[in-house]
This record gives C-alpha cells, sequence and structure tokens, in this order.
C-alpha cells in the first residue's frame, strides 16, 4: 500500500506547483522511488510508499533555497521539455519549417532533447536558462513560493495525524453523496430532469 501527505496550502496552483515538485523530489531521494503528485489551489497531496516514517516529514521537507532544489527537480519533465522546446525554436536552434517544409512535432522534440544533451554540459547556456526562467518563474511562481517556505521557517506549522478528522471527511462525503442521490430520487418523482 501507499501513504500520503496532504499539505493545506491555499497560496494558488503556481505556488503550490513549485513547493509539491520541490517536496516530492526531496522525498523520492529519501525514499529510492518515485513520489505520486495531486494538486489543487489550495493544496497539494503527495503520495509515497507505506514505509517512510510520517513524523517530522515537514521538518526533513524545508529546503533553505528554493530554486537549486526546482531546477533539479524539473530538469526531466515533461514540462521543461515542452519549454525548452519553444526556447529552442525562438532562438533557431531547432526549426520549426526548413526550405519551405514544416517539420514534424516528434522530429522537433528528437532534435531538441539532442541540442539539450548537448548545452546540458555548460554551465549557463542562455537557453537553458531562459527555459529555467519560464518553467520557475512562468509557471511556477518561485518568488512567492520562496517567501512561504521563508515563512514556515520562522513559525513552526501544525502535522496532523488526526484518523479521526480522516473519519469525518469521509462520513461527510458520504453524506453528501447520499443527499445527492435523494435529490435525484425526489426530481424523478416529480418527473424533473437534472441530468447525471
Amino acid at each position: 500500500g501507499r501513504s500520503g501527505a496532504i499539505f493545506h496550502f491555499p497560496f494558488g496552483r503556481r505556488v503550490n506547483d513549485a513547493l509539491a515538485r520541490a517536496f516530492a523530489f526531496q522525498l523520492g531521494k529519501e525514499v529510492g522511488s518515485s513520489v505520486r503528485i495531486s494538486l489543487s489551489d489550495d493544496a497539494f497531496l503527495l503520495t509515497f510508499p507505506s514505509r517512510l516514517a510520517i513524523e517530522g516529514i515537514a521538518d526533513r521537507l524545508m529546503p533553505k533555497a528554493l530554486e537549486p532544489l526546482l531546477r533539479k527537480a524539473i530538469i526531466n519533465t515533461e514540462l521543461f521539455a515542452q519549454r525548452f522546446r519553444h526556447c529552442a525554436n525562438r532562438s533557431f536552434m531547432v526549426l520549426r519549417n526548413y526550405k519551405g517544409r514544416e517539420i514534424s512535432l516528434p522530429r522537433q522534440q528528437l532534435r531538441t532533447s539532442q541540442v539539450l544533451e548537448a548545452i546540458n554540459e555548460i554551465d549557463s547556456f542562455p537557453m537553458l536558462e531562459e527555459a529555467y526562467r519560464e518553467v520557475l518563474y512562468d509557471a511556477f511562481d518561485l518568488k512567492n513560493a520562496q517567501l512561504i517556505i521563508d515563512e514556515i521557517k520562522n513559525e513552526p506549522f501544525k502535522t496532523n495525524r488526526d484518523k479521526e478528522l480522516v473519519r469525518n471527511f469521509e462520513i461527510a462525503n458520504t453524506e453528501l453523496r447520499l443527499h445527492k442521490i435523494l435529490y435525484k430520487k425526489e426530481c424523478k418523482k416529480k418527473g424533473v430532469y437534472i441530468g447525471s
């Protein structure tokens, strides 16, 4: 079985995406396997093998500097590959058209991966830096994510393993489904169509 940790961070999707990927990257290194991310505007869920001790997880996951960690976390993601391909197209390192013929997307992706592999060995290649900037500051909100990390370090926050809370959530969810079923039956009796 797998376990999960829910982080109730109502800071928006871009901030939560940055934090979730950073935390998942660190947790993945700790457990030696991949960590799944489920994400929303108000929270994110990290799902991992159950052999991990949940106590002190928040303290273990808080990075000092978020940007270097996120750079490592995103380098092999589809999001980074897509942003890098756009940068490569704009800088004419990977062409969309050649001699009046359109180059197929799979061929562009292949050439982009070859270019990325070649320039990865160079410390700060401008096109690579632009791809990182697009992901970290346009797709994610790195600035505010770092502010939140700093704020959390200054003020301790609560870790909750309350099984009663989970049970109450399940009960509320079940009640909601029952009310929906009863409402549908009532509407059906009255001849009102409400859809699925």
